[in-house]
């Protein structure tokens, strides 16, 4: 019993590097909010491989967005 159709309307796509891939996404975090150690949380969101972070408006500088080599 198939969950889906066999007829796929989906056109084929070439996978990406996953450096590609992680370099294209990244995540919302609000650091001085959550009560857990700075350290802490960049070394979770190293490990997860994410390289751009959201960090509220603190994260706005004049050379870009925040990422994971500003904190």
């Amino acid at each position: 019993l198939a969950l889906w159709s066999q007829d796929s309307r989906a056109d084929p796509r070439a996978a990406v590097a996953t450096a590609d891939f992680l370099n294209s996404i990244g995540v919302v975090s609000t650091f001085p909010d959550r009560g857990q150690p700075l350290a802490k949380t960049v070394e979770m969101v190293r490990y997860c491989g994410f390289r751009w972070v959201r960090a509220g408006i603190e994260g706005l500088t004049d050379n870009g967005p925040t990422t994971m080599q500003t904190f």
